[in-house]
């Protein structure tokens, strides 16, 4: 049994501390999720807390089949669908200055964020599926199995929006 479904089933028996856990092992991954599907920190925010409070209402609806990551980032995508709709359908999106690393030489670090702010703004402009596919695989490393459980689609599906998302990239960057 995974950590996870061990704090899980800790905090169903009414272990306050296993949430905790729980919350802290997982909250900066889903952050990071909604922060790049919703390009502004304070609907990242609010999406996240919207997640966290949805899963754990929803705790007992959790079976295992998949991983509680897994689980997580699905209630995170639906929450992140809400807010796009309630607040900003044209949002683009927007990542953190920790996403670029640093460099030696100012003039590669200049062309590096330059890179970074045109490669988000494009990814800002695919559809929501094939960017949250592409977060998901590229920035969680999440497979592909894992990502189909979270966005409720078949394996092959979650594929083919990963390689159509990498190719209207491409073409959008001027590389493919």
């Amino acid at each position: 049994m995974s950590d996870d479904l061990r704090l899980v089933e800790e905090f169903r028996r009414g272990d306050s501390d296993s949430l905790e856990m729980l919350i802290e092992g997982h909250w900066k991954k889903v952050f990071n999720f909604c922060w790049r599907l919703l390009g502004n920190r304070e609907d990242a925010e609010e999406a996240t807390q919207r997640t966290f409070i949805a899963a754990f209402r929803n705790i007992k609806k959790f079976r295992g089949d998949s991983s509680f990551k897994t689980w997580l980032f699905s209630i995170a995508l639906n929450e992140c669908r809400m807010s796009r709709r309630k607040n900003h359908p044209e949002a683009a999106l927007s990542a953190s200055a920790n996403d670029i690393e640093d460099t030696e030489n100012p003039e590669d670090e200049f062309y590096d964020k330059e890179r970074a702010a045109l490669l988000r703004k494009a990814l800002g402009r695919l559809p929501l599926r094939q960017r949250a596919v592409i977060t998901l695989r590229i920035n969680e490393e999440l497979t592909f199995r894992e990502i189909a459980g979270a966005l409720q689609c078949s394996v092959n599906s979650a594929k083919v929006n990963f390689q159509h998302g990498i190719n209207r990239l491409k073409e959008m960057m001027g590389t493919g």
